[in-house]
């Protein structure tokens, strides 16, 4: 069972008593933010749990164990009579860049595996909340930990003046890291399973998150795992643009500001794709170059070529041999004859390559058929090219058929 972890920060600055609170929560007086913290969050801990109270030797001796015997945070928080295990963890003054990864290290290595944390920003040097950040969102990728609420209380806000100060909670900003992260490996890399992940945390604001994450995910999937069909029928795009542009309009008061330049970014990107558009594979070989996938690039490219030769002379673009033959055809692949279950398509294939369109198109095919065989062949082959050659010839293959399509169809999305 993941435990939880109350970590904080402790200063060695004088603090005056003030009752903190939080959404109507109130903690009483106490000059120390974390008892107030441990008394609104932390009521259940368990023996499984543990506080943290990170100290500098100045901050040990002025407030976490006085040496003047005066009562101090350490007998504070012992007079909670919490079950979890209490610890005050040294740690150096943060004044040169080793000594701050000396922290990091002591505070990270206190965090364990699938813990929930609660983490106090409120004292220590001004560096620390960043830090703390830095450190939360480290441990999230390593250790699988969760962030149940970073906390700020906020003295200066009333304390002096009214004798109560508010509590602020933080942790949205770390939330914005988490959102930046996915809009990151969506937009770099194609990957939509963090962003999914974040829509998805939403359902139970608004009905239409759960849509949006499993549309989201299903077109992506559908595009790296080069799902032709799919791509050409389009519906996959056309239905995830209806739902950002829902879940936009719809849920406005429960989606998060950050999320709608995200999903505006998410539309840009599929905006190209059409319903019922033979043409759609020139934005998916985009899509393949952008994100570093050169092998469905260059297939797609030979295999959307295909489909559209079979689409435009009224032929079933699904016939897997026939897509074979007609392959084969435009490759103009070395001593190529009819076998016996292909002569059938002989005379079709035949009248496809007499069109216009095929005539422009063939010799592009034929112009990076090598390059398509050494990446199906993982360069097995005798004079493999390396991947620098690779990949200025699937580009130039790709400008090659953005031109084609430009004078065929008057195609420009680019």
């Amino acid at each position: 069972m993941a435990n939880r972890i109350f970590a904080a920060f402790l200063g060695k600055l004088n603090y005056d008593p003030c009752i903190y609170e939080y959404c109507g929560k109130e903690a009483e007086k106490t000059k120390y933010i974390q008892v107030a913290l441990l008394k609104i969050f932390c009521k259940d801990f368990s023996e499984d749990d543990k506080i943290r109270i990170f100290v500098t030797e100045d901050a040990k001796s002025t407030h976490w164990e006085p040496s003047e015997g005066s009562y101090g945070l350490k007998k504070e928080i012992e007079s909670l009579q919490m079950k979890a295990d209490i610890k005050a963890i040294d740690i150096p003054d943060g004044d040169s860049e080793e000594r701050l990864w000396e922290i990091f290290k002591k505070v990270y290595d206190e965090f364990d595996e699938n813990a929930s944390i609660i983490f106090d920003i409120t004292n220590g040097f001004r560096s620390f909340p960043l830090f703390a950040m830095t450190i939360i969102n480290y441990s999230h990728y390593l250790k699988n930990t969760t962030l149940e609420g970073i906390y700020y209380g906020a003295f200066e806000a009333g304390g002096k003046q009214t004798g109560k100060a508010p509590i602020f909670n933080i942790t949205p900003a770390f939330d914005l890291m988490d959102w930046t992260s996915a809009a990151n490996s969506f937009t770099k890399y194609g990957v939509a399973d963090e962003l999914c992940n974040k829509i998805g945390e939403k359902k139970e604001l608004t009905d239409s998150a759960s849509g949006l994450s499993d549309s989201i995910k299903a077109m992506v999937r559908n595009i790296n795992y080069s799902r032709g069909v799919q791509i050409f029928h389009g519906q996959l795009f056309t239905d995830c643009i209806k739902k950002i542009r829902k879940y936009k309009s719809t849920d406005a008061d429960t989606v998060t500001p950050v999320l709608v330049p995200i999903l505006d970014k998410v539309e840009e990107k599929i905006c190209r794709f059409k319903c019922q558009n033979e043409l759609n594979f020139i934005p998916a070989v985009q899509w393949y170059i952008d994100h570093a996938m050169p092998a469905a690039a260059i297939s797609m490219i030979k295999e959307g070529v295909v489909a559209y030769l079979l689409r435009k002379s009224g032929s079933n673009y699904k016939d897997v041999q026939l897509r074979l033959v007609l392959g084969k055809r435009l490759a103009c692949v070395p001593k190529y004859s009819y076998k016996d279950n292909e002569k059938r398509y002989e005379n079709k294939v035949e009248n496809i390559m007499q069109m216009n369109c095929a005539k422009v198109l063939k010799p592009i095919v034929e112009s990076f058929n090598d390059f398509r065989n050494d990446i199906d062949h993982c360069g097995f082959d005798k004079s493999p090219k390396n991947p620098d050659d690779l990949d200025t010839g699937i580009r130039e293959a790709f400008a090659k058929i953005k031109r084609a399509f430009k004078e065929l169809e008057n195609f420009d999305d680019m």
